[in-house]
């Protein structure tokens, strides 16, 4: 089973006040002083997002993934439908050094362990990209980004079933892109084997044999994110870098 979350946990501190952040694909997200809702984007399965708030709502992930308020979405006026969480502290996307690495390395491991809930679909890594990069401007590096995902073979649900490796993708892409530490990097996979012996390779060549193509899909995502977001301009020539250096080691000799 693989995920993708924010760090964050049901015990710690809400914060206090209101505001409103655009999610990815369109959805939004409202902020209040204890709960979150969060408004889906347009064309959303509500029977497959209820089986997600449900299999987030099992006991057995208590301690990994966060627990919806409410175990079935709402419908809003506009007909799109809405899910409610509690409010959590979040670690600062910036502070990469104060990121819990070995935690998130445990706890990923733990999910993994986690059986298989029925019902989830398989995980579709290109999916996502491709929304993302139909909402690039005109003036964008779009030839570039195509290029990279054109070199997977793979064709983003967040909970989804699929290679464990596969939560590790953008972690691995953003080291690969000099944005991760390695001490950062190296601390997450050593906390994970130290839970989960098998769960991923141990060696450094297998792991990227498997992590290569779901980490170009990522690569390719938050590279497009970064370039729609405009806000960090040294992350996003650092991701474009990335995807041009996979473009140029791929061409034909």
């Amino acid at each position: 089973m693989t995920s993708s979350f924010e760090l964050g946990g049901a015990r710690t501190r809400p914060s206090h006040s209101l505001q409103m952040r655009v999610g990815c694909d369109h959805a939004e997200v409202w902020a209040g002083d204890q709960h979150v809702a969060k408004i889906h984007a347009p064309g959303t399965d509500p029977e497959l997002l209820a089986r997600l708030l449900a299999v987030a709502s099992d006991p057995q992930l208590a301690e990994i993934l966060l627990a919806p308020l409410a175990p079935h979405p709402h419908v809003a006026p506009n007909g799109r439908l809405v899910t409610l969480w509690p409010r959590v502290e979040v670690v600062e996307p910036q502070d990469v050094a104060g990121y819990p690495w070995a935690p998130l390395g445990d706890l990923l491991a733990g999910l993994h362990d986690v059986p298989i809930p029925p019902g989830l679909p398989r995980v579709d890594p290109g999916v996502r990209a491709r929304r993302v990069l139909a909402r690039l401007p005109d003036s964008a590096p779009t030839a570039l980004l195509t290029a990279v995902l054109a070199t997977t073979a793979a064709t983003d649900h967040d909970l989804a079933v699929g290679d464990p490796v596969g939560d590790l993708a953008r972690l691995g892409a953003f080291w690969a892109a000099g944005l991760l530490p390695t001490t950062a990097w190296q601390s997450l996979l050593t906390a994970y084997h130290r839970r989960r012996p098998g769960g991923i390779p141990a060696d450094d060549t297998e792991l990227w044999r498997r992590l290569d193509r779901p980490a170009r899909i990522a690569l390719v995502t938050a590279a497009a994110r970064a370039v729609i977001s405009g806000q960090d301009p040294e992350a996003t020539d650092l991701l474009l870098g990335a995807c041009a250096r996979i473009v140029r080691e791929d061409a034909p000799r």
